[in-house]
Order: structure tokens, then sequence, then C-alpha cells
């Protein structure tokens, strides 16, 4: 069985260039956990530099479900402003799934506008 999950969000005010600058920095996971402290206890980085194939170990406060969860870069296109995170170890994976992959991608829609997709 198979299930995907699609969310859309409007962001006004950044282009879809200022917004990936922002999400394909390899500073990002720095940037998540100084933004969100309540959702995010620690990102760390396993193996890589922030490009393709880096792996990161997320932990997430006590209590939540996942509590904790390696995943990997395995695609970033600049092109398409996408980049694509593979679930490896823990997590959802631990949790019965077979495979768990984020796609996010930043389309277009005017100068200073843009849909975020997750």
């Amino acid at each position: 069985m198979r299930y995907e999950l699609i969310n859309e969000f409007d962001v006004a005010g950044a282009s879809a260039d200022d917004i990936w600058a922002v999400y394909s920095s390899p500073d990002l996971p720095k940037f998540i956990v100084q933004l969100l402290p309540t959702v995010f206890q620690s990102i760390d980085v396993v193996e890589g530099d922030g490009g393709l194939g880096t792996i990161f170990h997320l932990v997430y406060p006590p209590g939540s479900k996942p509590l904790t969860y390696k995943e990997k870069f395995v695609t970033i296109d600049t092109r398409k402003r996408l980049k694509e995170v593979l679930q490896i170890e823990g997590g959802y994976l631990e949790m019965g799934c077979t495979f768990y992959m984020d796609s996010f991608q930043i389309f277009e829609k005017g100068c200073d506008r843009c849909v975020f997709r997750v």
C-alpha cells in the first residue's frame, strides 16, 4: 500500500529563487533548529557537507513520535528547485514503513511570490 501526502503553501514577499537560496543552503539544518527550537532538539551532520548524499541525524523533543531518525539527501535539483530526503534509519521505518521520503519543491508564482510544495 502506498500513501502520498501533498501540501502547498503560498509564499508572498519572496521569489522562488530567494526561497531556494535558503532551502538549498548547506546551513539549512542549523537555521531550522534556530528557527524552530520547540520542534527540533537537534539536527546533526553524520556524513557529508550538506550537499547531495549528506546524512543527517534528527532528534525531536522528548515525547515526539518518531523521536529520532537518520535521513539522506538523495536529490538536489537547482533547475527544478527540488530537494528529496530519504529516511534511512529509525523514525517511520522503525514504526513499520518500508519506505519514507520527503519531497520539497518551490515554484515561481510571480516576481515576489512562490509556492512551496511539501
